[in-house]
């Protein structure tokens, strides 16, 4: 599978779990909060999330980004030696793949998800 294919399978599922938040809701209305923010937590953990990237050192003169960001718990993991789908510590899906894409191809990524979904 290319990245770009990758790419977009994780926007499909981004767009795919959109869609079962509403209807969850939807059909949770009425119950408890407790349970209503537990499924709204399951959900929101099941999607994949971009991390934040950051480095701390330079090599040719560009910055080297070497660690990503859980976007729930923001727990800090080593790119290269901890590559995790789901984050070890609180379960939050990592979308690893976007984390280093422009703002075009995410934006030309979504677009062609909404248009598979």
């Amino acid at each position: 599978m290319t990245e770009k294919e990758e790419r977009q399978i994780n926007e499909i599922k981004r767009e795919k779990f959109k869609k079962v938040w509403d209807v969850a809701s939807k059909a949770l209305k009425g119950v408890d909060k407790e349970t209503f923010n537990l499924v709204k937590e399951a959900i929101t953990k099941a999607t994949p999330e971009i991390p934040d990237v950051e480095g701390d050192g330079f090599a040719d003169g560009e910055l080297v980004y070497d660690t990503y960001i859980c976007p729930y718990c923001e727990k800090r993991y080593e790119v290269d030696y901890e590559e995790y789908d789901y984050c070890p510590d609180c379960g939050q899906a990592i979308d690893l793949v976007n984390a280093w894409a422009t703002d075009e191809e995410i934006e030309e990524i979504r677009k062609e998800a909404e248009e598979n979904c």
